[in-house]
């Protein structure tokens, strides 16, 4: 994995600065595989932004190396805004901007550390003030919108289809798949990379079905772990899969191979928002308001709906901060809400 810290040293620094930044690479080296490449691949298209805009990167033991970065970096995330396009022609969302924002801040501050940059030119200038007043409306129209109960049993059906199969490949698929959405609404809303990362042995047999517990997520990279219940149709999609998967160990949801076999390996988290989009096609929605976060944003949405309290969802999402729980209930799905009816 080529380090994130020699790509962000855009000159030869000298032995001294060469020291320094060997010491923050160790620094990185340290992150989880998935940061460190989120680190790499946002001084990577940073870069490659400014070649294509015909920008020359400062020496980074310029006087005003710093005053220019923030310049450039303000450009960069305007273009990103206003501009750039994937290479489908659709929009970058906005969590990848304030991803990549991050990243290059990150890098920033721990060079200002090691002495190797005067200030952090990423916080001090105006790209964050850029994202952080003038994308309300952006961030409405990129976050996915939530599969509610009532769109849940759409995907679900479509599963159903493939179950009825007489084609074993297709039929396993099929019960694969619906164990997955099922157990992800279910299980407290889990994020893909937690589905990705569920494993039989932390799995225990309750009645009623089943107590799984999340060892690492996002909010948690100690891995102290959070203990959810999965019963009733989540819990019984799930027995089938693991019986006729004949899985006793290992990943829960696993990939096939060649000729519908189940493999020993687990199901990516990039497999899972793709089977979430090739599902909601099937249900007659529409792919680009939903993705794999929409059923995250589904268990909140709908708890809300049948008048829980959002601290009860809570304790099975995970979220230790309301604020952030609030933003999972989307306003739109919300609208049949006993709440809207107070006055009958």
């Amino acid at each position: 994995m080529e380090s994130a810290l020699k790509t962000v040293s855009f000159g030869e620094l000298g032995a001294a600065r060469e020291r320094d930044v060997e010491l923050l690479h160790r620094r990185f080296s340290s992150m989880p595989e998935q940061t460190r490449r989120a680190h790499v691949d946002a001084q990577r298209d940073f870069k490659e932004w400014a070649l294509s805009k015909g920008h020359f990167l400062p020496h980074i033991k310029e006087t005003h190396y710093s005053s220019m970065m923030a310049d450039l970096t303000y450009q960069y995330v305007r273009g990103y805004l206003t501009e750039r396009r994937k290479e489908d022609g659709t929009e970058y969302s906005l969590s990848t901007v304030r991803r990549r924002l991050d990243m290059l801040s990150s890098q920033a501050e721990q060079l200002k550390k090691a002495g190797v940059i005067s200030e952090n030119y990423v916080r001090a200038s105006r790209a964050s003030e850029l994202l952080s007043t003038g994308t309300k409306e952006l961030t409405k129209k990129h976050r996915a919108k939530a599969l509610t109960k009532e769109q849940l049993l759409k995907l679900i059906a479509a599963c159903e289809v493939d179950i009825q199969s007489k084609d074993r490949a297709i039929q396993l698929k099929g019960i694969r798949d619906r164990a997955i959405l099922l157990f992800s609404f279910a299980a407290g809303g889990r994020r893909r990379s937690e589905v990705a990362a569920a494993m039989m042995e932390y799995l225990e047999i309750r009645e009623g079905g089943y107590l799984y517990t999340v060892q690492k997520s996002k909010t948690d990279q100690q891995g102290e772990g959070l203990t959810v219940p999965v019963q009733g149709i989540a819990a019984a999609a799930l027995t089938r899969w693991m019986i006729m998967a004949s899985i006793t160990e290992g990943p829960l949801f696993r990939r096939f191979i060649k000729g519908g076999k189940v493999s020993a390996y687990a199901l990516s988290d990039h497999s899972i928002n793709t089977m979430v989009k090739e599902r909601v096609i099937q249900a007659g929605l529409n792919p680009s308001y939903y993705s794999a976060h929409s059923l995250r944003a589904g268990f909140m949405t709908e708890g809300a709906l049948q008048g829980l309290h959002v601290r009860e969802l809570m304790q099975l999402s995970g979220h230790s901060d309301i604020n952030t729980a609030l933003t999972y209930v989307r306003p739109g799905e919300a609208s049949n809400s006993r709440a809207a009816r107070l006055l009958g």
